[in-house]
Formats: C-alpha cells, structure tokens, sequence
C-alpha cells in the first residue's frame, strides 16, 4: 500500500506535464494513457521488479494453498478433539475450498475495478483472522464456519494472478513469470501435509491454524510496504484525478472511467454484471468449459489424493508426522516442473520467432505442450500407487508416484492457464474466474468429503484405480485443443481467432 502510494504521488506530480505531451503529439488529452517507454508504466518496469511483483503474489497464493491442506494431515486429532467423524471433521477443507470457489467471481471484477492490489491486502489480513479463530473454535461447528469464510476471503490470489502478470507482461514474459507464480504458489498444497502432520503429532492441531495465522499476516506486513500497484488503469486514475483538480475540467477520465460513465450503473451493478459475465463465459465458451472441468478434475484427483494418504500409508503403522512427510516428494515433482521452465521458453522462443517472420501471433495452442506431456503423469501415479500399496512392498514406490503426480499436476495448471489467457487476452479476467469457480466448489463439495466414505467401501487399491481412470478420461483434453483448438476459437466472439 506504501508502495502504491509512492506510484500514484509520482505519477500525479507530472499531470501538467502530460497535457504539454499530449498536446505535441495531437492525441485525446483527456484520456489518460502511457507515453510510449514510460518507466511507470508495469509492462516497461525492468526484469527484477517484474520477479519481485510475481514472487509477492505468489507468496499470498503460496499461503492460501498451504491453509487448504494443512488440516488434512491432522483431521485425526481434529476428530477426537471434538469428538467427531473423520468424514465430519473433513468439513474443514471441504468448506474452505468452497469458500475459495464461490468468492472467485467477485475477487476478479473488484480487481478490475479498484486494483489489484485491495483485493490482496486487506482480504489477506481478514483471511489471517479467520484462520486465527479458527484455531481457538470451541466446536467443530464454529470452526467449520470459520474456515468457509477464511476461503472466501483467501480466494483473491488464486483469481487475480492471471491479471497481476498479463498487467505487466506480454506473452514471451509469462511463459516463465507465470510458471514462477504458479510454482511457488502451488508448493503450498504439499506442504500444507507435512507441516500438518508433524504439527499434529508433536503440538496441539490447533496450531495449523495458528502457524497459517502467522504466516499470512507476515506476508500482509511485507506487501503492505513493499508491493506496488500493478494494473494500469488504477495508476492512472491519480493522474486523471490530479488534472480535474489543477484544471477544474471534468473530462479528463482514464478509458475505464469512461466506460462506467457512459454504463451509468453503480459499483455494485457492474460487479452483479460481471459475476453473471463469468457464469456466462462458463456456460457458452466451449474452451472455458472444457478448460474449467479438466482442471476440476484435476483438483478432484489432487485434493482426493491428499486425503487418501492417510488411510493408505495406515498399512505401513505410520503414524501422522510420517505420513505428512510422503507430501515432500509431490513438492519435489512441482519444483522439478518449475525447472523445465527455459526448455518450455526456449519453444515458445522459436515459435515467437517464426510468427514475426509471418506477421502474425504466436497461436496459444502452444501453451499445452507441457500439459501434453503432464496430463499423463497423473494416472500412471495413480495405478502405479494403487497396486504397490501392499504392506509387503516398499512404501518408497509410493512416495515416487507422489513425485510424478506433482509433474503432472503443475504442467497441466501452468499450461491451462496460460493458454486461456492467451486465447481470451483482455477478457481473460471472466473465464480465468470461471475455472477457479468450478474447480474449487466441485473439489471441495466432492472429493474432499466423499474420499472417506469411496476408500472405505471401495478399498485402497480400487479407489485409487478410479481416480486414475477420471485422469484417463481427461487426459485427451490437451490434445484434442491442440489440434482443433483454432478452429474453437474461431468460432468464439471473445477469443482470438488468428
């Protein structure tokens, strides 16, 4: 917030200045825009800063992730705590990850309007509250209560990050910033287990919370001095601002302040008619669909994987601490996917090179080569984990299929997300909301607290079997867009058809 306010002051301090520039140059003076190569501008800001931006950002999503697993691993003490059923007590996760869902719709439209930077901070502060109460809930009725609301207000990262990166990248950029967000962003979802599972075991489950507390609040600290604002339009809104008051001219308007003006509607009617916007996108854009299940199963395989482990590694007498630890290995496989990043690069480099020979853009559909390979890694960890968990086999051949699923599961994100981004560019904010929407109420509501009951009756080695057959079943996803991706989009009135 400190640091966006320095923005704002810098740019208003050259308002008189920009009239004299418009002027020469004979564009609209009364509406706000960059000067070709101004530093101010997020898409001219030098590398450093762009990381620096990215890796804040993903520090929040980071956190976030980490408090929708973080319980899972110690759901037994939870459970004889308040004296419930581990299907009761799974309600903690499952409603935290609806929480995320239903609030995805809206974090993206007060982005749009208010910056991005609002929508991280305070909902970051308020999320770090509800966890904090969490953690002192006297019944799980309380407690449950209170994480929905800490998904709700957790949702933010998740839904804006597409935009905080487009805000300062094109599309050579993103191919390894967005990669470094989702990477450290991710790495939350393992280790979420791990410190559960010791925290468990060696303190009172109480202090999942408390440690989820902490940690956000430390990363509201840091981007309250140190994160700037990233969206243009909300920068220049300082310096329409500070031109109406020097000139007493009301005409001076950034394009989004034109656009509300001209809509005539309140603040709460546009972001009425932005969420029913993302409903839409979800409903007649086949890609968005497509796109939105594919990672909703996903997430339905992922968060069912993170509460089976529990009940599977039970064959082996581990206790919670041990079990936990198993998570390191789908750490390992994200972080191996983030250091593929230059090779994908080095593609879409040539690609990019190609395309300005022709004159024309680079096609998205190059965005799912890294999902063409992952989506596979995911049911082959699966199969490979439900028939070697035997007591007479080694638990490591588990642990290395927990490694493959990480690969599996960052490549298919990364390339998911890029690729509606590219497709959908400036009216990407609406679909990318759209995914986090679907995914997050389907994996909370189903798999979380539905992994129990299909372990319990279908046994280990079947349940694990029908989680790898959903990621058979949608492991042609990334290659059936691949190659009839261009003629979806031309078809669609919002993407780009070239």
């Amino acid at each position: 917030m400190i640091q966006a306010w320095r923005q704002r002051k810098e740019i208003e301090s050259d308002a008189l200045d920009y009239i004299a520039e418009k002027s020469e140059s004979g564009e609209d003076p009364y509406l706000m825009s960059w000067a070709p190569g101004d530093l101010r501008n997020p898409h001219n800001w030098p590398l450093y800063r762009k990381w620096l931006v990215t890796i804040q950002v993903a520090l929040i999503a980071f956190i976030v992730s980490m408090a929708g697993s973080i319980n899972s691993a110690a759901d037994v003490y939870a459970a004889e705590k308040f004296g419930v059923s581990l299907e009761v007590i799974s309600l903690q996760t499952g409603l935290f990850l609806v929480g995320f869902g239903l609030s995805s719709p809206i974090m993206g439209p007060l982005s749009e309007l208010s910056g991005r930077l609002p929508t991280y901070e305070f909902p970051l502060l308020i999320f770090s509250a509800f966890c904090l109460g969490s953690g002192f809930a006297p019944n799980i009725q309380t407690r449950v209560i209170l994480r929905f609301f800490a998904g709700i207000f957790g949702a933010a990262p998740l839904s804006n990050a597409g935009g905080s990166v487009a805000d300062m990248c094109g599309p050579l950029e993103r191919t390894y910033l967005f990669p470094l967000f989702s990477c450290i962003g991710f790495l939350g979802v393992p280790l979420g287990p791990i410190l559960g599972g010791w925290i468990g075991e060696k303190s009172n489950q109480e202090w999942c919370d408390f440690v989820t507390a902490i940690v956000g609040l430390a990363i509201a600290v840091g981007c309250f001095f140190f994160m700037p604002e990233t969206q243009s339009a909300e920068l220049l809104k300082g310096r329409s601002r500070a031109l109406r008051k020097h000139t007493g001219d009301n005409r001076y308007r950034t394009a989004m302040e034109v656009m509300l003006e001209e809509r005539n509607e309140s603040f709460f009617m546009v972001i009425c008619k932005s969420m029913a916007q993302c409903v839409m996108f979800l409903f007649t854009e086949p890609i968005t669909l497509c796109f939105a299940l594919y990672l909703t199963i996903v997430y339905i395989v992922m968060f069912g994987d993170l509460e089976s482990y529990p009940i599977i590694f039970a064959i082996y007498d581990w206790d919670s601490g041990k079990t936990g630890s198993v998570f390191a290995a789908m750490f390992v496989g994200m972080v191996f996917t983030g250091c593929l990043t230059p090779i994908v690069y080095k593609f879409y480099l040539r690609a990019q090179k190609k395309a300005d020979i022709t004159g024309e853009p680079v096609h998205p559909e190059h965005r799912l080569l890294l999902a063409m390979f992952g989506t596979w890694c995911m049911p082959v960890s699966l199969f490979w984990g439900a028939w070697t968990a035997y007591k007479s086999v080694s638990p490591w051949s588990l642990i290395v299929g927990q490694f493959v699923f990480g690969i599996g599961a960052l490549c298919c994100f990364n390339s998911s997300y890029m690729y509606v981004i590219d497709v959908y560019t400036v009216n990407a904010a609406s679909p990318l909301a759209a995914l986090v929407f679907l995914r997050y109420i389907v994996a909370g509501a189903g798999s979380v607290m539905f992994t129990r009951p299909m372990f319990d009756g279908m046994g280990i080695h079947w349940a694990m079997s029908f989680l790898g057959f959903i990621a058979i079943a949608v492991s042609l996803v990334p290659i059936v867009f691949y190659i009839f991706g261009p003629q979806l989009r031309a078809r669609s009135k919002y993407a780009m058809s070239q």
